[in-house]
């Protein structure tokens, strides 16, 4: 498993951008006060591309894992290499890739995060507007154009009851 890979603090950067499905800046740029516990959930507004805010959830024991390992005094991003200063999006990156070759002999990306977790959200709900939502992105043919499929299968083609 590639987590198993990563130094702990990094693998709860994969498990952040896989649970929002946040592109990497953005999940970078959070700051504590963007997280907020309502009525035990655990809120997070995430600044996207044209500075464009979306509000999204994470599990509360993936909230407590972060602020386990990140806590410092005057933390000002959930995210630190050092006191006040967020990793880049680049050693994110080349991080995950470099522990996914090592357990799973190829590279991903750490934006495959966010196409794995809106490829799940889609498989499991068939809901391309929330799908879409979800992402934060500007119309539901952004999400169409990489989430759903252009062909059917032979499968699919293939009539199930005789005329």
């Amino acid at each position: 498993m590639i987590l198993k890979e990563l130094s702990p603090r990094i693998a709860l950067v994969m498990r952040f951008l896989y649970a929002t499905a946040a592109r990497v800046s953005e999940a970078l740029a959070v700051r504590e006060s963007d997280v907020k516990v309502e009525n035990g959930r655990v809120k997070v507004r995430l600044r996207g591309k044209g500075d464009k805010e979306r509000i999204v959830s994470i599990p509360a024991d993936l909230l407590g894992a972060i602020n386990e390992e990140y806590q410092t005094p005057g933390r000002v991003f959930l995210f630190e290499s050092s006191p006040g200063k967020p990793y880049s999006r680049q050693w994110i990156s080349h991080e995950i890739s470099r522990a996914s070759m090592v357990a799973i002999g190829r590279s991903i990306s750490a934006h495959d995060m966010r196409h794995s977790r809106a490829t799940d959200l889609f498989a499991k709900t068939k809901n391309l507007v929330a799908v879409s939502n979800f992402l934060g992105h500007s119309g539901v043919a952004v999400t169409a154009k990489f989430y759903t499929k252009a062909e059917l299968t032979e499968e699919e083609l293939r009539e199930e009851k005789a005329l």
